[in-house]
């Protein structure tokens, strides 16, 4: 397989990966609607970098660690599922107000950046897809540039992505609708937080795959 065509077939799976919801998608959700879209922003590029390191960790072998040491990658499923239950319970429990006195999850301004990368290096999800697709598609004879690109796509689609998604939630007219349903939408988050923690549990001890 050429490099461009391997590109391709890996981004075609990454990139409706990235679109479809997640816990990096509700979380950049969470930061925007709980302290603004300067908060968004951060935390989508927190989000960024934590989806181009386990692109890095990918292409160096992390699936061939992970399959040899199965108990490893339970662990890191279990400690991800735990975290993501945590953030959950946080926003069930949060009572809607700003970020001046919110006790849910999300920090305030100068920690949005550090809560995005958070909830990426946690999602077991992103593990299994980049170890499991780096697996298949990349091989010792793939160019470095090929490798190259891949985390500068990976990097760079995946800010592109969340920071549009903050962009619109954040605007001015967004953040006044948004601002009534406050509570509510912790709600939502903190279900959802809570339905891929137990899901990502409940596979803990699945055979890794892409």
């Amino acid at each position: 397989m050429s490099g461009f065509a391997t590109i391709a077939t890996i981004m075609a799976v990454f990139v409706p990966a990235l679109l479809l919801p997640g816990p990096d998608f509700v979380g950049v959700l969470r930061a925007t609607i709980a302290v603004g879209r300067s908060a968004g922003l951060r935390a989508a590029a927190g989000v960024a970098i934590g989806l181009t390191l386990y692109a890095t960790a990918g292409l160096l072998g992390l699936s061939a660690i992970l399959v040899r040491f199965e108990w490893l990658a339970c662990a890191v499923r279990i400690a991800g599922g735990c975290y993501l239950v945590w953030l959950g319970i946080g926003l069930l429990r949060s009572r809607g107000a700003g970020p001046a006195d919110d006790p849910g999850p999300t920090p305030g301004r100068g920690g949005a950046f550090l809560f995005g990368l958070s909830v990426a290096l946690t999602n077991p999800k992103a593990i299994v897809l980049f170890a499991g697709l780096f697996a298949t598609s990349v091989g010792p004879a793939t160019p470095a540039w090929v490798h190259a690109t891949l985390v500068l796509l990976v990097g760079l689609l995946s800010l592109a992505w969340y920071a549009l998604v903050a962009s619109l939630l954040g605007a001015a007219r967004a953040q006044e609708r948004l601002a009534h349903a406050r509570r509510a939408i912790d709600r939502v988050a903190g279900g959802c937080f809570l339905s891929f923690g137990g899901k990502v549990l409940a596979d803990a001890r699945s055979p890794l795959s892409p």
